[in-house]
């Protein structure tokens, strides 16, 4: 291990020289043996990859051989509608797919700059992807780690290791070998691609590029996942598969009727079994679940919720588990004072003090302020301070603060072994020393304290009451420091990441769906039960990486149905973690910012990315970002994935007690002699039915209890047990009802007879959509789309029975008393579908 080893030691192993750097004839050399120092990525997805993708459902592949069929069978109407239907629902597909990543594209931020380098003995700017092992480089406060590189020598340096490790806290760095095997956190000589360097300065030696970082690392890792399909693409392939068989089972059965009963046409018993059986598909299914999916994605992209992959949306309203990342996504991944201790608490609300208590006086608070504000290292650049997030917290804090202004004469900058620093200043021609560090530093060196607005002795007593405020501060996972002027002791400031605003909110509407929520983090465990209790995270215990990497997969199976925190967590853990969770019939959503999160991200059946802080590898991974990195969001997007799949649902109801209707009413009147329906007319029903009205459906909005049942099971099919009885119970009534005003009016004629039929049919199903709203307990007007649609179909209806077109479709104008026949078949078919689904199932918002 690097680490292992010294700095002598790496250079001599590396075959390179500390001070004077590889030659640019070795680095010509190292370039062919190591390649480029950028990230692999996975193969591109083209177009053609794209709208292959789109033909992947059992439905969609249903479909083309029912178009090509008819097609060759002569039925050209019906060929063109269905490859009319295909070409929308790929379009839409491709559109979205292009959408997504035109945005990801915008969102791209993770690129560093140029690199100082040292080759020849000269120092130079380089692109950080020409570098190689062994190359010896030169960072310094803001500066982005272009590679895996071990320390050579420091001064003071601090760098954040979130996006890889979690942990929020800066790591201070050295130069010193370190014994044994250490996790990343611990490797306090090495520096890692892509984290940032808070404060100081470094020069260190290349040791790996590339694909061979811990960057990398993660990201060849990612690759090897594969994307698994979502439970909506398993469970619209199964019943692919079912329509085929049935509709398999249509074409012969009818083929076999008509063959004993009506002719021995071969060709044209065929031709109308074919028809009837294409008049089975709900071809409309595919292009609304398209639709239904697309839709939800521009409502969800307006509440900064951007969706790279369709059917991902429809995962999230099934996820019974969030696996969280804790800083920067539970957190603000930003320092702020949230506590002073100064001879009393006081109490801090968005970086200001609360002048409440009796142990303040202006004067104490100038002080507070002014140690924070000068004793500090963190620089303005333009409206925003720049330096460790200790220091920039410190410095807004006194900024909102500060009464008097004072001139700064010197500064000691921090050192890690003594644990402080210094700044001497002057303020009204009088020169003071301020001080903050370690609080056991401090507080040794005070002789004095400033207590309710004047100077006393610093007694042990009071000694203790400090030691007992600063390990209060402590046992709730503050940061916390000391402050002085001279040997006067000012008081302790603790400082917190603190969470994001509406997080807790966001957990309990988790808990009340039925989610469960769990944190992962690289932090420390008393730091994210700290977080855990301040955003309302139920946990009843909590587990360390050192104890996942040294049990089973088995065992971890256990421990995850029972853990809520697992905290010094390496990326292979947080995998293994995932693993664990789906194993054991978990839907499970991943969210993160991280390098580190990427490979869970990509695994997750939905994995969501930040997008303003997050690395490209993480927004990558995922399916889901986040445009404005809240966690609040998900509550938001879970609401509308639950929203789509319950209209899917609705959608599928409604179109099979259409379709399987009109296979029954045209069987069984075949069998009593009579053709029914012709075949352009099952057409039209299926234009009005299998078009608008179902596309509408798609853009129902949430019952208003969506939010309060809990997640679906995983393998639970679109038509589980309750809805298959709805479906056959209703698709049998409504037979019946059609059969009996088929029969009625037949003595009137068949065109007449048919007439009223196809009425039936449109009128019929356009109720059953109120019935399916009824039950969904959402109103029929909260859906003006529909209400459209509903009356363009009726429109539609009236047009071609009152105008020339009737003549095309074989029917005859009605009059009054028809219509009044109609209306009372519609009131009947809305209550008795009302009843007769209570009676068949006990939970009616399922049908």
């Amino acid at each position: 291990m690097w680490y292992n080893l010294s700095a002598n030691q790496t250079a001599v192993k590396l075959k390179t020289d500390l001070e004077k750097g590889l030659t640019e004839k070795e680095v010509e050399f190292r370039k062919k043996l190591h390649g480029s120092n950028e990230l692999k990525k996975g193969r591109e997805t083209n177009l053609l990859d794209i709208i292959i993708d789109q033909f992947r459902s059992s439905v969609v592949l249903l479909l083309v051989f029912a178009g090509v069929v008819s097609f060759l069978l002569g039925m050209r109407t019906d060929a063109m509608l269905i490859f009319f239907i295909l070409t929308a629902n790929t379009v839409i597909g491709v559109i979205q797919d292009y959408r997504a990543r035109k945005a990801i594209e915008e969102l791209r931020k993770l690129s560093a700059p140029k690199c100082i380098v040292i080759r020849d003995g000269v120092a130079r700017e380089v692109d950080p992807k020409e570098l190689v092992p062994g190359d010896v480089i030169i960072v310094s406060q803001g500066n982005i780690v272009p590679a895996d590189a071990r320390i050579v020598e420091c001064d003071k340096l601090l760098v954040d290791e979130s996006l890889l490790t979690g942990e929020s806290k800066p790591r201070p760095k050295s130069s010193s070998k370190i014994e044994g095997e250490k996790q990343i956190f611990d490797q306090t000589n090495m520096l890692f691609m892509n984290t940032v360097v808070l404060k100081g300065k470094a020069k260190a030696v290349v040791v790996s590029t590339g694909n061979k970082t811990e960057v990398g690392k993660i990201a060849n890792k990612m690759l090897e996942i594969k994307q698994e399909r979502t439970p909506l693409q398993k469970q619209l392939d199964t019943l692919g598969k079912k329509l085929t068989i049935i509709t398999t089972g249509v074409i012969i059965l009818t083929f076999i009727i008509g063959y004993m009963i009506h002719t021995t046409d071969i060709v044209h018993l065929f031709m109308q079994s074919v028809s009837l059986g294409v008049a089975a598909i709900p071809e409309g299914l595919p292009a609304v679940v398209t639709l239904t999916l697309a839709f939800g994605t521009r409502r969800m992209l307006s509440r900064k919720v951007l969706v790279k992959r369709l059917p991902s949306v429809e995962t999230l309203g099934s996820v019974d588990v969030i696996c969280t990342d804790k800083t920067g996504t539970l957190t603000q991944n930003k320092m702020k004072v949230s506590s002073i201790f100064a001879s009393g608490w006081i109490r801090v609300e968005n970086d200001k003090i609360v002048p409440e208590t009796t142990v303040l006086s202006e004067e104490l608070i100038d002080k507070i302020a002014q140690c924070s504000f000068y004793c500090n290292e963190s620089n303005r650049i333009g409206n925003k301070w720049i330096g460790s997030h200790v220091d920039v917290a410190l410095k807004e804090f006194g900024e909102k603060n500060l009464r008097t202004k004072c001139k700064v004469v010197s500064i000691e900058p921090f050192d890690p072994e003594r644990k402080m620093m210094s700044a001497e200043c002057e303020a009204n021609k009088k020169k003071v020393l301020y001080k903050k560090g370690a609080p056991e530093v401090i507080i040794k060196q005070c002789t004095k304290v400033y207590y309710k607005g004047r100077v006393a002795y610093l007694t042990d007593n009071v000694k203790k009451i400090y030691i007992e405020a600063y390990e209060k501060m402590s046992s709730k996972a503050l940061y916390v420091l000391a402050l002085a002027q001279d040997d006067v002791l000012i008081g302790l400031v603790g400082m917190e990441d603190p969470p994001r605003e509406g997080v807790k909110e966001a957990i309990n509407s988790c808990y009340n769906a039925g989610i469960n929520v769990i944190m992962i983090t690289g932090d420390n465990i008393r730091n994210a039960e700290a977080v855990a209790d301040k955003v309302g995270l139920k946990y009843k215990s909590s587990v360390t990486g050192d104890y996942v990497r040294n049990i089973t997969d088995e065992e971890l199976e256990e421990v995850v149905e029972k853990t809520n925190i697992f905290a010094r967590i390496t990326p292979r853990d947080k995998l293994r973690i995932l693993e664990a969770l789906q194993r054991k019939g978990h839907i499970v959503a991943m969210t993160g910012d991280g390098v580190n999160d990427a490979p869970a991200l990509k695994k997750a059946d939905v994995g969501v990315a930040m997008g303003l802080r997050g690395t490209e590898v993480a927004k990558q991974a995922s399916d889901i970002v986040l445009t404005d990195d809240n966690f609040v969001t998900i509550k938001e997007a879970i609401k509308q994935g639950r929203t789509i799949y319950n209209n899917i649902r609705k959608f599928v109801n409604y179109l099979l007690t259409c379709n399987i209707a009109e296979v029954l009413v045209v069987l069984i009147t075949s069998l009593m002699g009579y053709l029914a329906i012709t075949p352009i007319q099952i057409l039209w029903i299926n234009l009005i039915t299998d078009g608008l009205p179902a596309v509408a459906l798609g853009f129902d909005p949430p019952s208003a209890d969506i939010m309060s049942k809990k997640p679906r099971k995983k393998n639970e099919p679109i038509l589980n047990k309750q809805l298959r009885r709805v479906i056959s119970a209703i698709s049998i009534k409504k037979t019946l009802v059609l059969i009996t005003l088929f029969l009625a009016f037949l003595r009137f004629g068949i065109k007449e007879a048919r007439t009223m039929l196809l009425m039936g049919f449109v009128v019929y199903e356009l109720v059953r959509i109120g019935v399916i709203k009824y039950l969904d307990k959402t109103s029929y007007w909260s859906n003006r789309i529909l209400v459209a649609a509903v009356i363009i179909s009726l429109g539609l209806q009236g047009l071609i029975l009152y105008t020339p077109l009737s003549r095309l479709f074989s029917v005859v104008p009605l009059g009054l008393p028809h219509l009044g026949v109609l209306m009372i078949v519609a009131m009947f078919g809305y209550w008795s579908g009302i009843l007769l689904t209570k009676l068949v199932t006990k939970d009616t918002a399922q049908a």
